[in-house]
């Protein structure tokens, strides 16, 4: 945290643990986030009672509220945070025998920022416009075009630009939102960040926002796949005529990714996305349940912060969720019902312990036996070449999943990885050969599933 920059609100907080109040008018500066991916921090000072107390506490978690005030005692910003993750606790600074300073330091992992607007009776109903704050994505940014004039005048003007409706009174339009700041050297910097646009008939302190923001994850994940690039929404604002309500979201993982991605690496090219995200979206829209596939899809997002190995053992991961879902919903999860499976297993278990063995592999047996509740799993293999037959996807031109003569398979691959085999340096241009066929695969298999033909992906 730059030392010299100014906090943005001072506030007398309450905090509490589990809805147990620990302590109130506990001064607090908060610095909110410059650019949308840099840190939020809120810093306490408490006396030196309110420390002494505070020290008591096991304080690695806890809830905030606190409220500003106008000179007329009216309440006109309200603070909230359901957690506040405490990074550093109470730290005494001393600065001779009777001077000394206490501060405590928390990253909320959500900060509801609400100002009232004069007039405001927490009653009213009324439409409001909501921006929502998403990390870099090259397939959603807007085409613009930077207008100079001779007289230093810079226009934008939008040239191309991604609209998706996703019920019939959602659309979210895809717009560059312009912000500015001072500089350390004392200049003024500009800088745009991406952002979903909507209108909710609700107001901007309505829970359909959070069920809009989880309509909207679901569109970015789509997004960051179909252009290689994760990107997620940190927050939103939203406005109406009697407030403006920003909240921070931070209980997810800021992609690390965050620097232009090019075009050339995106999975569906740019011309074809727009045609691309209303297929997949009513697809996706419709697949129940739609968790397994959200944590499949994220799965296959590249992340640079792994290895080929980890990179390997995700997209593997992804695939098996895929043909997981697709046993459920096809009965390809087990051979038998319970009940049948239970007389077989009784039987086979008889027959086993009748073979003679010699007297030092008795406990073998036992082995065998141990393994039999794999006979009534529909083979790995089989259950693959279903969901391929069901979804018609020709996979011919790459690196056998199962079942390979020519060599080691993908599955065998992802077996030695799991199971700890080391791979040396010698074998390592062959693991990485293999994820990027595995990518593909599993690529294909999603786009199968989002009902997008491969051979338009680019």
């Amino acid at each position: 945290m730059n030392r010299q920059r100014k906090e943005d609100f001072v506030f007398q907080a309450t905090i509490a643990f589990d809805g147990v109040e620990i302590e109130k008018n506990l001064k607090c500066r908060v610095y909110l986030p410059v650019k949308l991916t840099d840190p939020l921090e809120i810093q306490f000072f408490p006396t030196e009672d309110q420390a002494k107390k505070l020290t008591g506490y096991i304080l690695w978690q806890y809830s905030l509220t606190g409220e500003i005030r106008s000179f007329s005692d009216e309440v006109i910003v309200k603070f909230a945070a359901k957690e506040v993750i405490a990074t550093k606790g109470v730290q005494a600074s001393y600065h001779g025998k009777d001077v000394r300073e206490y501060k405590m330091v928390g990253n909320p992992t959500d900060f509801t920022i609400t100002h009232l607007l004069s007039g405001h009776d927490g009653d009213a109903k009324s439409p409001s416009e909501v921006s929502f704050w998403i990390t870099p994505n090259v397939l959603l940014e807007p085409g613009t075009i930077l207008n100079r004039s001779y007289t230093g005048k810079v226009e934008v003007e939008t040239v191309w630009q991604f609209d998706l409706q996703t019920s019939p009174n959602t659309v979210f339009h895809f717009n560059q939102h312009y912000h500015y700041y001072d500089s350390e050297e004392g200049e003024t910097a500009t800088f745009s960040e991406l952002v979903a646009d909507a209108t909710l008939n609700e107001p901007a302190d309505s829970p359909k926002i959070f069920e809009t923001l989880y309509t909207l994850d679901g569109v970015l994940l789509l997004a960051s796949f179909a252009a290689r690039q994760r990107c997620v929404c940190l927050g939103w604002e939203a406005s109406d005529s009697k407030m403006h309500v920003k909240q921070y979201v931070r209980n997810r993982t800021i992609p690390s990714n965050n620097a232009r991605t090019s075009y050339r690496n995106a999975l569906i090219d740019k011309s074809n996305f727009a045609e691309f995200m209303t297929t997949a979206y009513s697809a996706f829209d419709k697949v129940t349940p739609q968790d397994p596939l959200r944590r499949a899809i994220s799965l296959v997002t590249p992340s640079m912060d792994h290895t080929a190995e980890g990179e390997f053992i995700s997209l593997y991961t992804a695939l098996e969720i895929l043909v997981l879902q697709f046993r459920r919903l096809n009965s390809l999860e087990f051979i038998l019902p319970n009940n049948q499976w239970n007389k077989v297993r009784k039987e086979l278990k008889t027959y086993i312990s009748s073979i003679a063995l010699p007297a030092d592999q008795s406990d073998k047996k036992v082995l065998i036996q141990d393994k039999l509740s794999e006979l009534n799993r529909v083979s790995f293999g089989t259950a693959f070449e279903h969901f391929c037959k069901y979804y018609s996807i020709d996979l011919a031109d790459l690196w056998p999943v199962v079942n390979s003569a020519s060599g080691a398979s993908l599955s065998q691959v992802r077996n030695k990885l799991v199971h700890g085999e080391h791979f040396g340096p010698n074998q390592y241009e062959a693991l990485m050969f293999a994820g990027l066929h595995l990518r593909w695969t599993v690529e294909r298999m999603i786009l199968a599933v989002l009902g997008w033909d491969a051979e338009n992906r680019m």
